[in-house]
């Protein structure tokens, strides 16, 4: 395949549904990774990749494709209690993009599961880390911009105990979540639709940052 002038990689496609408002000539991609699109993008031909959570499914996903420059995008949960759902985050030891869009820049913490309870999160903080998510660790290697959306806040635990639904591909397991969040519909149910909403959030926000920066 072509070298892509730009790779951008997530963990799961929701994440790219923001950015892609901007995207022209948008094609299926076949690549030994989950879901894989090419595209233009500012007069560059980008590709996008959503292999999975997880360091090992980010790792293999900067393999699928030669790149010249690459983007991890996503949804991050809060650590600091100054983040709001749809914030920005852009890790301060990675590559920075030029904006003049509003963000927030400091340490992400990688870690290989979701982070499930605000304790969790509280000693996560204390790390001097703003945010959490799982795909940015098996990039460390790499040059690489790190551009992350909230979708959780640090005070918020999870009803439904979702690391027990991620498979070992890194994708969830819609069916029997759903099944586990209809057994208590007042609360897991519940907070399903409202992280689905809140991903929706999330991808808009993260699409408009991404169209305002030059890598």
């Amino acid at each position: 395949m072509d070298t892509a002038e730009i790779l951008f990689i997530a963990a799961d496609p929701m994440e790219f549904e923001g950015p892609m408002r901007f995207w022209r000539d948008i094609e299926l991609v076949t690549l030994p990774v989950h879901w894989a699109r090419s595209a233009s993008w500012k007069g560059k031909r980008i590709v996008a990749i959503a292999n999975g959570a997880g360091p090992e499914r980010s790792a293999a996903a900067a393999r699928a494709v030669p790149y010249k420059t690459l983007v991890n995008l996503g949804f991050c949960g809060a650590l600091s209690p100054v983040l709001q759902i749809g914030d920005i985050v852009v890790g301060d030891i990675w590559r920075q993009p030029r904006t003049f869009h509003p963000h927030f820049k400091g340490k992400i913490a990688s870690i290989d599961h979701i982070a499930q309870t605000a304790a969790e999160k509280q000693d996560l903080r204390r790390t001097g880390a703003i945010a959490v998510e799982m795909e940015a660790a098996g990039l460390a290697a790499l040059p690489c911009y790190c551009i992350k959306s909230v979708s959780d806040l640090a005070v918020e635990s999870f009803s439904n105990n979702l690391n027990s639904f991620l498979k070992a591909d890194g994708r969830m397991n819609i069916p029997k979540l759903l099944l586990h969040a209809s057994l208590k519909p007042a609360t897991r149910l519940a907070e399903l639709i409202r992280l689905q909403r809140r991903a929706k959030l999330a991808s808009s926000t993260l699409g408009e940052f991404v169209e305002s920066c030059e890598f």
